[in-house]
């Protein structure tokens, strides 16, 4: 689904619950959570995890996506 909204140019974020050391580990090899990231090895979609997972920085983050 995020691979259909960046073909689309539509403003896309991702969002992964995980505690630090799940986001430590995952991110031990590759920089990115969102396979789209990891293909393109550079952000491609903008990706909130952990502390930034709450809701004045998701409505803060979707603002900026919007102007």
């Amino acid at each position: 689904m995020v691979s259909s909204a960046v073909a689309l140019h539509l403003n896309t974020i991702t969002m992964q619950f995980m505690k630090d050391l799940n986001y430590f580990w995952h991110t031990w090899e590759n920089r990115w959570l969102a396979d789209i990231n990891i293909n393109a090895d550079r952000m491609v979609v903008r990706e909130l995890v952990g502390g930034e997972f709450w809701y004045g920085n998701i409505c803060n983050k979707l603002r900026l996506l919007l102007l």
